[in-house]
């Protein structure tokens, strides 16, 4: 399931949308990042969580970082 919303980048866990579970931070696939992230291979922007209780993932772009 994709998430709609920009994900603070430092979260580490979500509530589920279905359960209302905890889903905690996993990596992304090459897939995901190609899709949610900024252009690179590496996990820089997108994120994906998956429940603990019942094992839907969820991926979504992170906010941009502070740029100085």
């Amino acid at each position: 399931m994709e998430i709609k919303y920009s994900i603070p980048r430092d979260t580490i866990g979500i509530e589920c949308p279905n359960c209302h579970g905890y889903a905690k931070r996993v990596n992304c696939t090459t897939e995901e990042n190609k899709q949610y992230g900024c252009g690179s291979r590496f996990e820089c922007c997108s994120r994906a969580f998956v429940c603990v209780l019942c094992n839907s993932r969820f991926v979504g772009t992170a906010e941009s970082p502070e740029m100085e």
